[in-house]
């Protein structure tokens, strides 16, 4: 029935296409192939030539409906039918990309106007490039989180030591003034003294607390 009905379908190649993949099953070709094997209905035993010639068509375009029939998602079926893409592009290349690296494909490309070969080896080219891209796992992913966190924690140990300098060293200059202003208070008593000079328990003193709050001059 398939068969006698085939020819009124040649002007949908939708349904000639899902018309060839339904008599290839019957007959036993659900994987395709050149063996011989037992219809459904045990009355035939036909090779692909044989079904293809029943059907009134070449081998090769009976191969290329069972390629694209069987390996082509809908969304891409739609576009072969649309001729946005050829039936050898179809056949030849795109039923070669999974399910998903089609709709990508699709997303990729402007499925208003005819698609080439040119760039659809340009997309395949670039999965290729991908999956030989050496891939980061799980364990690498922790391993970098590590050695970023150590940085982070290494940065912030940098910072607090910055800050305890910057204090340190302010400390240093506001204990340099108080000297400064401190020899210069000495310098004064000194030449507003009797004698010109400071006795010894003064100049004791001064030492004493230059040591208090220097650590010695």
């Amino acid at each position: 029935m398939i068969a006698a009905n085939f020819g009124r379908t040649k002007n949908n190649e939708s349904k000639q296409r899902k018309a060839i993949a339904e008599y290839v099953e019957l007959c036993g070709y659900k994987n395709g192939g050149d063996r011989k094997s037992e219809c459904q209905n045990d009355t035939l035993k036909l090779s692909l030539d044989e079904i293809a010639s029943q059907l009134g068509i070449s081998r090769k375009t009976l191969n290329r409906a069972l390629s694209i029939e069987r390996n082509l998602t809908d969304s891409m079926k739609e576009l072969l039918d649309t001729g946005a893409i050829t039936k050898t592009l179809a056949s030849d290349v795109i039923a070669t990309l999974s399910k998903e690296e089609q709709e990508k494909l699709i997303e990729s490309m402007d499925a208003t106007k005819q698609i080439t070969k040119k760039e659809v080896q340009k997309y395949i080219d670039k999965i290729k490039k991908l999956e030989n891209t050496p891939k980061i796992n799980s364990v690498d992913i922790t391993a970098l989180d590590n050695i970023k966190q150590q940085l982070q924690n290494k940065e912030q140990e940098l910072q607090n030591s910055k800050n305890d300098y910057r204090a340190l060293y302010s400390n240093y200059q506001n204990k340099d003034r108080e000297l400064n202003q401190l020899k210069e208070k000495i310098k004064k008593e000194e030449e507003n003294s009797p004698s010109g000079s400071t006795t010894g328990q003064q100049r004791k003193f001064i030492k004493n607390l230059c040591y208090m709050s220097f650590g010695g001059i």
